[in-house]
């Protein structure tokens, strides 16, 4: 009788063990395989979310795979070249814009000298191309190489905001004519000795989604939130932690937070420009379409936390994956691993 109870009792025990454990894998969050980018080492969505863009670098020529979420398919294939800035997808996601190089140098420089960056805008689907008029030209007073530092299509997709290191132009998207042009002062020469935040190819400028407003790195431990249209100051940030040159900078989507990469990644207001919280440890910050939480990766883990408060909502493991993207709506994560394959994660809920 003794041996025939616990024999029942082993028996529940493994099921209801067994039950645990097929009910935790139920519950476990797992990716969808999209497709497979040889290289890839850096993910966006498009604007609507419909399309994934893949960028993989090869002998110094720049791929960019469009890839159909939907229908796990190519949607196209662009391969750049002389590339100077991050080609930016348009809203209707049908044309790129770039910034490239002329292979000649300008008139007043040596041929030993950098050429004149300039904009162009070229369908996804075929080599048709415009080039806007007014190129980003040389700065004689940063003493550094020309080039475009921020670029940003307005939400109608009508106009497109360009930035160099001391002008801030608007083009008409269609006919590339120049709209405006705004110029602010250049950075503070500094002590002998001391290197200006621009050196060592960090960034300076980031301007906001909505167009309205630019972020600038005036010294190492200081951001200026500016107008794009006049240039003027509107308010000041103070950088929290250890600043250098190759601090990196941002905006929220809907442009209320800023963000900054220092050893770590801080999260300030956009509106008060105070600091609220830090993040050790974490790059690529990605915020929510609606604001309310911000995603950072670290190479082998993601994690999302409140975008007010910095509590932790929950954090997905997986490693040998340096590159992610969060959707515009907030719902799915793009995973690039190191192999190049490319996976879809489905955001877990927030507590």
């Amino acid at each position: 009788m003794n041996l025939t109870r616990r024999l029942t009792f082993v028996a529940l025990s493994s099921l209801v063990v067994a039950l645990f454990f097929a009910a935790r894998r139920a519950s476990e969050i797992r990716p969808r395989r999209l497709a497979t980018i040889p290289f890839c080492n850096e993910l966006v969505f498009s604007s609507n979310g419909q399309l994934l863009i893949g960028k993989s670098n090869v002998s110094g020529v720049q791929t960019y795979s469009f890839l159909d979420i939907q229908n796990s398919m190519p949607v196209a294939e662009r391969h750049i070249d002389h590339y100077q800035f991050q080609p930016l997808l348009s809203p209707d996601e049908k044309q790129i814009a770039r910034a490239t190089e002329f292979p000649e140098p300008p008139p007043h420089q040596s041929p030993f000298g950098f050429s004149t960056p300039t904009f162009f805008v070229s369908d996804i689907t075929s080599d048709k191309e415009r080039r806007f008029s007014d190129p980003i030209v040389h700065d004689d007073d940063e003493g550094d190489s020309p080039s475009v530092q921020s670029a940003v299509w307005t939400r109608d997709g009508r106009e497109l905001i360009v930035a160099g290191k001391r002008q801030i132009r608007r083009f008409d998207a269609q006919s590339g004519q120049l709209l405006s042009r705004a110029t602010f002062a250049p950075l503070p020469k500094l002590r002998k000795g001391r290197k200006p935040p621009t050196d060592n190819g960090a960034q300076k400028l980031a301007i906001s989604p909505d167009g309205r407003q630019f972020l600038r790195l005036d010294s190492p431990s200081r951001l200026t939130i500016r107008d794009t249209k006049t240039a003027r100051v509107v308010r000041s940030i103070t950088l929290v932690g250890n600043t250098g040159p190759y601090v990196r900078f941002g905006w929220s989507e809907g442009s209320h937070f800023v963000w900054a990469e220092i050893v770590g990644v801080g999260i300030f207001s956009a509106s008060t420009g105070r600091f609220l919280w830090r993040w050790s440890d974490m790059t690529q910050p990605h915020f929510s379409p609606d604001e309310k939480f911000v995603v950072c990766c670290n190479g082998y883990q993601c994690m999302a936390r409140d975008a007010q408060t910095g509590r932790e909502l929950w954090r997905v493991y997986s490693p040998n994956s340096p590159n992610f993207a969060l959707s515009p709506d907030g719902k799915t994560l793009a995973e690039a691993r190191s192999n190049g394959q490319i996976f879809l994660w489905p955001m877990p809920q927030r507590s």
